[in-house]
């Protein structure tokens, strides 16, 4: 756990003389590592994230929506917002999945997601037309314009999904001393 300390500014008003002390009050953000259950129920309440991986030697960092599937949680199911660089042929790739709640900026929860990308299709030669089904199914409720889309747009989108080989979990918050 890492401790930082900054100093808030004490109110002043004109009726009253403002004064400086060197023992102000003090704010420790406090760092701490969150366990594994937590972060994968953290996982299943927020639906977008961003996904990092390697494209042409640089790396892209790109918004996602994404969904934790609550019955097998080694795999988590991502959706790219249209306009991604995201393709097919970047499956088999590494990558890192990020999803963060923020409640202030002393006062948040970030799960990271580390695992092996695989492309969903319903045609073709690697088609998963079952795990495709399955990523409309879980993603229709963070992804609004693919809830609303006709079936066939749908079946025609690619979605991937991440073999969840590490998932790491951090929080913070300010506490006054």
């Amino acid at each position: 756990m890492s401790l930082f300390r900054f100093s808030r500014p004490q109110p002043s008003d004109e009726s009253t003389p403002a004064t400086s002390s060197p023992d102000a009050s003090h704010i420790v953000l406090r760092h701490e590592r969150v366990d594994a259950p937590a972060a994968r129920e953290f996982l299943r309440t927020r639906a977008v994230g961003t996904l990092s991986f390697i494209l042409r030697n640089r790396v892209m960092v790109e918004p996602v929506s994404c969904a934790l599937d609550p019955d097998f949680d080694e795999w988590l199911y991502l959706r790219p917002l249209p306009g991604s660089v995201l393709t097919s042929e970047l499956a088999a790739s590494r990558v890192a999945v990020s999803v963060r709640a923020e409640q202030s900026p002393t006062d948040w929860v970030m799960v990271t997601v580390y695992g092996k990308l695989y492309a969903l299709t319903t045609r073709g030669e690697d088609a998963a037309p079952k795990a495709h089904a399955r990523a409309i199914d879980l993603l229709q409720a963070g992804a609004p314009d693919l809830a609303t889309a006709a079936s066939e747009e749908r079946e025609e989108e690619t979605l991937y999904r991440v073999a969840v080989e590490t998932l790491t979990a951090r929080s913070a918050r300010a506490e006054q001393v």
